[in-house]
């Protein structure tokens, strides 16, 4: 009985002893483990890691951690921190294995994400949790029930992410990251999650995601606005040389469908894309746009149904240039042989290493588009309405050996409903070109065959001087006036078969003389023509008419424009009009006269006699001033001057100058523009650019753009002071004469030659 009670005794003692450890443990849980994790964090993760508070309560189940911080593996750079962790676990439950999370709460989040290639910045973290070689995983036993798990109420408030890819060359910042999970379980397929965030601290993004975990089906409420595209511009890098690639998004789409099947996705909503710009790689305007609206009834990928409410494009402008070898779009798409030359030019833009097209975002959308696209055709479309407003299309031919340039703007396209269902399409553009002319095309076409189509084309009051460049590069003349007028009226059956009634009419059309030595024209008397074409009004008025089979490989337009110039030349030659009673018409005072570019001596024939006139007159009337105006197309001009001062530099070398004839050594505005030695020196001088660049800009850079400015100025101020010094000649005082300088590209667009215009007025 004794030893009975003396076992008792012991024992009672032990288990007190025993609970009061467990108690003490307990109570000192907390700063136990925040010295083991300090401890022996680089032992067992690698890292270093620093914990400014951390309270474990074993009887509550609540944990909070304040100001974590875990480095990166050279132990200097934070690669994850918080400010606040907050979470409660059911302590009850945990005893029949039920994991009841009743909230987690994570306060200001921060982590570092790295990329190069496949290797993140964490691989060493994942791989902590890796089985060793030889250990087998434990036997997963099928009956087992499902461990019971439930989620409450998540929040992570105020977070930022950075996200850097070293190949690409990409750095993204989500900032003031906001994630709400309102309870998630283990028995419940559907998740609600919603999230907020800036991107790079501009680009606002609210999303809400409905996801049912069972049959992968979601939908997805996403709001963007102001979202700067920039700075995914390095993804395109690898196939794009362009300079700038900006603008903004904003969107509020509704979106359903379903992970396990790619195809099977459906939207609604709006999508805006403001203040776009593409620059190439010298920075200039490619395209640019300030407002496009897409508003979206329903598009169903997998039954191809895409009903549109409307498309709006606002003050959009793009840049067409045509050279030898291509556009400038085409030198826009990177190549194997383009990429060392986009290096050179901008080594930031350098091609990537391999491997970085597997990270590439737009690459993998691309390969998405792709596989969704495939197996689909575009059966079903509708838009309410088409319109695009105040666009704006410059395009220059530099194929020439002198530039042609067509401007386009105040361009409008505006269209009825759009719909696969409807008979008939229409639409209709307008616009201006090169300030002065107008365009107006009005379409019909049948949208099941866009083949199918009539169409009127007008074009009004275009100056005949824009087609100079081309009038001399195959007929060796330029026309000094001119208006064109054309009208176009076409119809396309559903066969393909073409029909086509046209009128041409050129009014007060006038031709200059024959220019020698251009090699590429043909010997036509097209001056002499152009006299026997004109009626007495001086027009020419010609009808045509076009016929022929699109399916026909044998049909060429290039045989249908020949034919149209075969009927004007039978015309010319039967014409009964005299093109000569015009030239004893009475001569108009002179307000003006004409010089040829880079010319800046008026000292003989005509001009010098315009000058002496007006200065006689002025003579007699001293009450009176003159003013001088200076028209000049700029760009034209700038252009003869880059040529000639590149042939200049070019023929300074001896051994060069002899190869030519002693006509082009004087003078070498002889020497061709397209010279083939010549157009060889100039590449050979811009090797790292030669395949971006057209003759023209290759000679502005061999020469130096700044030299070439300088070089005008000069030859605008000494025009400017010859005509000073012949009316000072006269005895006229420098006061009474003034000069005004009208160097508008735009507005000299039209003109053939520079003018100096002049008028007079009373002195005050």
């Amino acid at each position: 009985m004794k030893l009975l009670k003396k076992i008792v005794k012991y024992t009672g003692i032990t288990v007190s002893i025993i609970v009061v450890l467990l108690v003490v443990a307990l109570l000192f849980l907390s700063p136990i483990a925040k010295w083991a994790i300090q401890k022996y964090d680089k032992q067992y993760t690698g890292r270093e890691i620093t914990i400014g508070d951390l309270s474990i309560n074993a009887f509550t189940g609540k944990l909070s951690i304040n100001n974590l911080s875990v480095f990166e593996a050279d132990g200097k750079t934070v690669f994850l921190s918080l400010k606040d962790f907050d979470t409660k676990i059911s302590v009850m439950p945990l005893f029949k294995q039920k994991y009841n999370i009743e909230h987690v709460t994570i306060n200001d989040f921060f982590v570092a994400v790295k990329q190069n290639g496949s290797q993140f910045n964490f691989d060493d973290l994942l791989k902590l949790g890796e089985s060793k070689p030889d250990e087998k995983p434990e036997p997963v036993d099928p009956n087992a029930p499902p461990t019971e798990w439930f989620l409450n109420n998540v929040k992570i408030n105020n977070s930022r992410i950075f996200y850097s890819e070293k190949q690409v060359g990409s750095k993204i910042t989500l900032s003031k990251f906001n994630v709400s999970l309102p309870d998630f379980a283990y028995n419940t397929p559907q998740l609600k999650l919603f999230t907020d965030f800036l991107i790079n601290e501009t680009g606002a993004i609210k999303s809400q995601l409905n996801l049912n975990t069972n049959s992968m089906e979601y939908t997805l409420l996403t709001q963007i606005e102001k979202l700067d595209i920039s700075p995914f511009y390095v993804y395109l890098k690898e196939f794009l040389l362009a300079k700038q690639l900006k603008g903004l998004i904003n969107t509020d789409l509704n979106v359903k469908g379903n992970f396990s099947d790619a195809s099977d996705i459906t939207l609604k909503g709006r999508l805006n894309f403001h203040d776009f710009l593409l620059t190439d790689p010298l920075n200039d305007n490619l395209s640019s746009f300030k407002d496009l609206n897409v508003l979206i009834d329903s598009v169903n990928v997998k039954q191809s149904i895409f009903d549109l409410n409307t498309i709006s494009l606002q003050n959009a402008f793009v840049k067409v240039e045509l050279y030898e070898n291509g556009t400038n779009f085409n030198r826009l798409m990177k190549t194997t042989e383009a990429a060392p030359a986009q290096a050179s030019a901008d080594s930031s833009a350098a091609a990537p290493a391999s491997g970085a097209s597997s990270t590439n975002i737009f690459l993998i959308i691309a390969d998405y588009v792709k596989m969704v696209a495939k197996d689909y055709i575009l059966n079903s479309y509708s838009a309410d309405q088409v319109e695009l407003k105040n666009l704006e299309v410059d395009y220059s031919d530099f194929t020439l050996g002198e530039q042609f340039y067509m401007n386009m703007d105040s361009l409008n396209v505006s269209s009825s409903r759009i719909s696969s269902s409807n008979e008939r399409i229409t639409a209709n553009v307008n616009s201006r070109l090169n300030r002065k002319g107008k365009l107006n095309v009005d379409i019909s076409a049948n949208p099941k065959d866009f083949l199918e189509m009539d169409f009127k084309t007008e074009v009004k009051k275009l100056p005949l001087t824009v087609f100079n460049p081309y009038v001399k590069y195959y007929l060796a003349h330029t026309f000094t006036k001119g208006d064109f007028n054309l009208l176009i009226s076409t119809s396309i059956s559903a066969a393909h078969d073409l029909n086509s009634e046209n009128g041409l009419l050129i009014e007060k059309i006038k031709c200059g003389k024959k220019i020698k030595d251009v090699k590429t024209a043909a010997n036509m008397p097209l001056k002499l023509g152009v006299a026997l074409l004109r009626d007495p009004k001086g027009n020419i008025d010609f009808k045509f008419p076009v016929k022929g089979n699109l399916n026909d490989p044998k049909y060429r337009i290039g045989k249908i424009v020949l034919k149209i110039f075969e009927n004007l030349l039978i015309k010319a030659v039967t014409s009964p009009y005299n093109a000569v009673a015009s030239l004893f018409s009475k001569s108009e005072p002179a307000t003006d006269f004409e010089f040829d570019y880079l010319q800046s001596d008026f000292s003989a024939g005509q001009q010098r006699k315009v000058l002496d006139k007006t200065a006689e007159f002025l003579t007699e009337k001293p009450e009176l001033t003159i003013q001088f105006t200076q028209n000049v197309n700029p760009e034209k001009e700038l252009e003869s001057l880059a040529y000639k001062m590149a042939k200049l530099k070019y023929l300074s070398d001896s051994v060069r100058a002899s190869a030519v004839s002693e006509a082009v050594r004087l003078n070498p505005d002889k020497l061709d523009n397209k010279d083939s030695l010549f157009v060889k020196f100039v590449s050979e001088q811009n090797q790292q650019l030669a395949t971006q660049l057209s003759h023209l800009d290759k000679c502005k850079r061999f020469v130096g753009e700044n030299e070439i400015l300088k070089e005008h100025q000069r030859i605008i101020e000494m025009r400017e002071n010859q005509i000073r010094n012949i009316f000072g000649e006269k005895g006229i005082e420098a006061k009474r004469v003034v000069f005004v300088r009208n160097i508008d590209k735009k507005l000299n667009m039209n003109e053939v030659k520079p003018t100096f215009s002049f008028e007079m007025d009373s002195a005050e």
